[in-house]
Protein backbone atom coordinates (compact mmCIF):
# COMPACT_ATOMS: atom_id res chain seq x y z
CA UNK A 1 0.00 0.00 0.00
CA UNK A 2 1.41 3.37 -1.29
CA UNK A 3 1.36 6.27 1.46
CA UNK A 4 -0.92 9.57 0.74
CA UNK A 5 1.25 12.13 -0.69
CA UNK A 6 -0.81 16.20 0.13
CA UNK A 7 -1.55 17.36 -3.16
CA UNK A 8 -4.00 20.71 -3.94
CA UNK A 9 -6.60 17.66 -5.29
CA UNK A 10 -7.36 17.23 -1.36
CA UNK A 11 -7.52 20.58 -1.05
CA UNK A 12 -11.19 21.69 0.07
CA UNK A 13 -10.79 25.38 0.00
CA UNK A 14 -9.96 25.64 3.34
CA UNK A 15 -6.63 26.44 4.84
CA UNK A 16 -7.61 25.45 8.74
CA UNK A 17 -9.51 22.12 7.35
CA UNK A 18 -6.90 21.59 4.62
CA UNK A 19 -3.77 21.92 7.50
CA UNK A 20 -5.84 19.63 9.57
CA UNK A 21 -6.18 16.98 6.77
CA UNK A 22 -2.43 17.12 6.12
CA UNK A 23 -2.21 16.13 10.04
CA UNK A 24 -4.23 12.92 9.20
CA UNK A 25 -1.96 11.93 6.06
CA UNK A 26 0.89 12.36 8.46
CA UNK A 27 -0.76 10.14 10.98
CA UNK A 28 -1.98 7.48 8.62
CA UNK A 29 1.28 7.21 7.02
CA UNK A 30 3.95 7.25 10.28
CA UNK A 31 1.12 4.40 11.27
CA UNK A 32 1.59 2.59 7.72
CA UNK A 33 5.89 3.08 8.80
CA UNK A 34 4.86 1.86 12.44
CA UNK A 35 3.17 -1.49 10.79
CA UNK A 36 5.76 -2.45 8.33
CA UNK A 37 8.14 -1.82 11.45
CA UNK A 38 6.18 -4.27 13.08
CA UNK A 39 5.90 -1.88 15.96
CA UNK A 40 4.57 -3.06 19.41
CA UNK A 41 1.07 -2.68 19.68
CA UNK A 42 1.13 -0.15 22.55
CA UNK A 43 2.93 2.43 19.60
CA UNK A 44 -0.05 1.88 17.54
CA UNK A 45 -2.89 1.97 20.31
CA UNK A 46 -1.25 5.76 20.94
CA UNK A 47 -1.24 6.92 17.61
CA UNK A 48 -5.10 5.71 17.28
CA UNK A 49 -5.57 7.22 20.36
CA UNK A 50 -4.18 10.87 18.94
CA UNK A 51 -5.76 10.19 16.12
CA UNK A 52 -9.62 9.50 17.69
CA UNK A 53 -8.93 12.77 19.38
CA UNK A 54 -7.18 14.95 16.53
CA UNK A 55 -10.65 13.30 14.63
CA UNK A 56 -12.80 14.58 17.61
CA UNK A 57 -11.71 17.97 16.82
CA UNK A 58 -11.58 18.19 13.42
CA UNK A 59 -15.11 17.17 12.69
CA UNK A 60 -16.54 19.55 15.36
CA UNK A 61 -14.59 21.84 13.10
CA UNK A 62 -15.87 20.59 9.97
CA UNK A 63 -18.98 20.39 11.34
CA UNK A 64 -19.69 23.88 12.34
CA UNK A 65 -18.38 24.76 9.10
CA UNK A 66 -21.08 23.08 7.44
CA UNK A 67 -23.97 24.45 9.11
CA UNK A 68 -22.62 28.28 9.25
CA UNK A 69 -22.27 27.66 5.62
CA UNK A 70 -25.52 25.86 5.07
CA UNK A 71 -24.02 22.75 4.27
CA UNK A 72 -27.55 20.49 2.92
CA UNK A 73 -25.51 17.47 3.14
CA UNK A 74 -24.63 17.69 6.89
CA UNK A 75 -26.24 14.65 7.97
CA UNK A 76 -25.09 12.45 6.18
CA UNK A 77 -21.40 13.42 6.57
CA UNK A 78 -21.88 13.54 10.19
CA UNK A 79 -22.77 9.86 10.04
CA UNK A 80 -19.75 9.14 8.06
CA UNK A 81 -17.57 11.33 10.89
CA UNK A 82 -19.28 8.89 13.78
CA UNK A 83 -18.27 5.97 12.07
CA UNK A 84 -15.13 6.76 11.37
CA UNK A 85 -14.85 7.85 15.33
CA UNK A 86 -16.40 4.67 16.08
CA UNK A 87 -13.74 2.33 14.02
CA UNK A 88 -11.26 4.04 15.42
CA UNK A 89 -12.25 3.58 18.92
CA UNK A 90 -13.06 -0.35 18.34
CA UNK A 91 -9.46 -0.70 17.21
CA UNK A 92 -8.15 1.54 20.08
CA UNK A 93 -9.90 -1.32 22.21
CA UNK A 94 -8.67 -3.91 20.50
CA UNK A 95 -4.98 -3.15 20.08
CA UNK A 96 -5.32 -2.13 23.97
CA UNK A 97 -6.46 -5.58 25.19
CA UNK A 98 -4.76 -7.42 22.10
CA UNK A 99 -7.96 -8.34 20.51
CA UNK A 100 -6.56 -10.13 17.18
CA UNK A 101 -6.49 -6.46 15.54
CA UNK A 102 -5.24 -7.02 11.59
CA UNK A 103 -2.92 -4.14 11.73
CA UNK A 104 -2.93 -4.29 7.54
CA UNK A 105 -6.13 -4.50 7.56
CA UNK A 106 -6.75 -1.26 9.62
CA UNK A 107 -4.15 0.28 7.47
CA UNK A 108 -5.96 -0.51 4.45
CA UNK A 109 -9.54 0.73 6.23
CA UNK A 110 -7.60 4.37 6.91
CA UNK A 111 -5.70 4.92 4.34
CA UNK A 112 -8.90 4.14 2.14
CA UNK A 113 -11.11 6.45 4.33
CA UNK A 114 -9.04 9.32 4.16
CA UNK A 115 -8.04 9.18 0.59
CA UNK A 116 -11.76 8.63 -0.11
CA UNK A 117 -13.03 10.87 2.38
CA UNK A 118 -11.34 13.74 1.27
CA UNK A 119 -11.47 13.23 -2.71
CA UNK A 120 -15.28 12.40 -2.52
CA UNK A 121 -17.25 13.18 0.42
CA UNK A 122 -15.47 16.88 1.46
CA UNK A 123 -15.71 17.76 -1.85
CA UNK A 124 -19.27 18.12 -1.99
CA UNK A 125 -19.17 20.75 0.66
CA UNK A 126 -16.07 22.60 -0.96
CA UNK A 127 -18.50 25.19 -3.04
CA UNK A 128 -19.90 26.21 -0.16
CA UNK A 129 -17.46 27.23 1.69
CA UNK A 130 -14.10 27.37 -0.71
CA UNK A 131 -12.65 30.85 0.24
CA UNK A 132 -14.51 32.29 2.28
CA UNK A 133 -13.20 33.82 5.62
CA UNK A 134 -13.76 31.51 8.57
CA UNK A 135 -14.89 33.37 11.75
CA UNK A 136 -12.79 33.17 14.60
CA UNK A 137 -15.69 31.67 16.90
CA UNK A 138 -15.50 28.33 14.58
CA UNK A 139 -11.97 27.81 16.26
CA UNK A 140 -12.97 26.19 19.61
CA UNK A 141 -11.40 25.12 23.13
CA UNK A 142 -11.21 21.00 23.54
CA UNK A 143 -10.63 19.64 26.93
CA UNK A 144 -8.68 17.02 27.35
CA UNK A 145 -10.41 14.57 26.64
CA UNK A 146 -10.79 15.76 23.33
CA UNK A 147 -14.52 16.37 23.55
CA UNK A 148 -15.10 20.66 22.48
CA UNK A 149 -16.36 23.04 25.39
CA UNK A 150 -19.35 24.73 24.60
CA UNK A 151 -19.52 28.88 23.54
Amino acid sequence: MQKIHWSEQYSVGVQSLDEQHKNFIDMVNGLMDDVQAEAELAVVADTLSRMKQHANEHFFMEERLMKLFQYPGIENHRIEHQLFIKKIVDSSIGETFYCGIEPRELMRYLHDWWHNHILYEDMKYKPYMAGKPVPHFVATVFREDGSPQND
